[in-house]
């Protein structure tokens, strides 16, 4: 299960996984973010933020090719992804090694949202829910 959150006075879209984290997730999240960037623009930033998942549903192998594809409509932003769980910061570090693979921005995996927060420099941030 996602949800999108903006923090707009700092330029900054959050997703956030809960529960058990799916291929079906994956696809929502791709579906989210191109309609808010399509609707919105984009942001300085972006945020996923795992750490209410406790199940992590998703084969390696769909996390090297989410890695290997170039086309990525957030690529290009600074990207960190907060991931707590053993399992998910090795797939999120070996996902950030096939971006780089590919040609794109690497982005900062860390285990905590405060981690992702000053790596964003975000001063108090107020994020508020965006309809997926």
């Amino acid at each position: 299960m996602i949800s999108l959150y903006i923090e707009r006075k700092q330029s900054v879209l959050m997703v956030k996984f809960s529960q058990r984290m799916t291929q079906e997730d994956l696809h929502q999240l791709d579906s989210a973010v191109v309609a808010f960037v399509k609707k919105e623009g984009q942001t300085r930033g972006f945020l996923i933020d795992c750490t209410g998942v406790e199940d992590l549903a998703v084969p390696t192998g769909v996390f090297v090719r989410r890695g290997q594809r170039s086309a990525n409509v957030v690529s290009d932003q600074q990207r960190v992804y907060v991931m707590p769980q053993p399992d998910l910061f090795g797939m999120g570090r070996m996902f950030g090694t096939y971006q780089r693979m590919a040609g794109k921005k690497e982005p900062l995996v860390v285990k905590t949202l405060v981690e992702a927060f000053e790596a964003l420099g975000l001063s108090d941030p107020m994020f508020e829910p965006v309809a997926v």
